[in-house]
């Protein structure tokens, strides 16, 4: 089913001229689209099948869609997920690859050309990466903690979490575990 525009408002949603979208960011002047077809398997550590996806853009006033990661088809055989793709405000488009070995955060021109690794997680991949609405910033998480990362910058900063709670009142109990 195709991406849609839904009024910031409300009314019914407008679906978009694609064929088939599940992930997508219309970039913050209404000009374009990028979007990935399929949706990938990211649970599906190095996956290559036919479900593998790619980063798709859509010249909104066009209508013309370019495939902009994993277009050598004859390296078939070397493609990787690129999935959830975001605009930044600086004009690049940010997705999670696993051109590492494991999920990080890539960009990319809007032209097309070599994808750049912008984060390095090692141990554990990113997951679900969402931009914020004016393109400065990604969220993510990585190895269960939440971490941001500035449009630009190669630099993610894990977010802290503080609760608090008082612990006669709380019905959560907490139990040491030996291995």
């Amino acid at each position: 089913s195709p991406l849609a525009i839904v009024p910031i408002d409300g009314g019914l949603p407008t679906p978009l001229d694609i064929d088939s979208g599940v992930q997508g960011m219309v970039k913050q002047d209404g000009s374009a689209l990028v979007f990935n077809r399929m949706g990938g398997s990211y649970w599906r550590k190095g996956y290559r099948g036919n479900r593998s996806d790619d980063v798709w853009l859509q010249d909104l006033k066009t209508k013309r869609i370019t495939r902009l990661t994993d277009t050598d088809l004859k390296q078939y055989k070397t493609f990787t997920q690129d999935v959830y793709p975001m605009w930044g405000n600086d004009g690049q488009i940010y997705f999670s690859s696993e051109r590492s070995g494991i999920f990080n955060i890539y960009r990319i021109a809007a032209t097309g050309g070599q994808p750049q690794q912008v984060t390095s997680h090692k141990d554990d991949g990113v997951q679900f990466p969402s931009m914020s609405p004016d393109g400065s910033t990604i969220a993510y998480e990585n190895e269960f903690e939440i971490w941001t990362l500035k449009s630009g910058s190669r630099t993610p900063t894990r977010v802290t979490i503080d609760l608090a709670f008082d612990p006669n009142t709380n019905l959560v109990s907490f139990l040491p575990s030996q291995n």
